[in-house]
């Protein structure tokens, strides 16, 4: 499948901002646009006003090639609690969580340099606080070991995980030591072009 997809949300100004993209990178003239389907878990004000909502939504479509950008007040939920979780095809889920403003931000893409001959995906980790911060990769899925690291103040740290095992599948998620709300899930299918298996967490 010629999908190449990118979503993310980081909070600036009690807005959460999502953006999303349909990349070109890896199949050119080939490569596929997406739907995604974005809840929110907590109860959310209604579109009128009138009421806090759960599993409150909103549908968008990207465009080969196009990066789509769309804002979402936090001040809609009824606790300063927030749970977003988005849907794509081909197994691509974002889960977006916790409590207030944090200083930790993450993106999820791909090792270009190398996926056509080897599935990875690239992780990068910022830390805008003046202080170290401890994080946890745990894979939700596949058995992989868990990954910890400790962000340096002011600073980003960038991982490569590799897919071999899992042909190009992945699901795993970023937590922080100190703050149990907070956690940034990731999850999908790597594609280069490639003949793959079926999802092997479904069995």
């Amino acid at each position: 499948m010629p999908y190449e997809l990118y979503a993310e949300g980081a909070i600036d100004n009690n807005q959460m901002k999502f953006e999303f993209g349909a990349g070109k990178a890896l199949f050119k003239e080939r490569s596929a646009g997406f739907p995604l389907v974005l809840y929110a878990y907590e109860p959310y004000l209604s579109p009128d006003g009138s009421e806090k909502i759960r599993n409150r939504n909103w549908t968008f479509a990207v465009a080969p090639g196009e990066r789509l950008k769309y804002e979402i007040p936090l001040s809609g939920f009824a606790t300063a609690a927030y749970h977003f979780a988005l849907f794509g095809p081909n197994g691509f889920f974002r889960e977006l969580k916790g409590d207030g403003i944090t200083s930790i931000t993450t993106s999820c893409g791909y090792e270009l340099g190398t996926v056509k001959k080897k599935r990875q995906v690239r992780l990068t980790i910022n830390n805008s606080a003046n202080k170290a911060i401890a994080v946890h990769i745990k894979d939700n899925s596949y058995g992989q070991p868990t990954i910890k690291r400790t962000v340096a103040a002011k600073a980003a740290t960038v991982l490569i995980l590799p897919l071999d095992t899992t042909q190009g599948w992945y699901d795993f998620s970023v937590l922080c030591v100190d703050d149990k709300t907070f956690e940034r899930r990731y999850a999908g299918r790597v594609e280069n072009g490639k003949d793959s298996i079926s999802d092997p967490a479904m069995s």
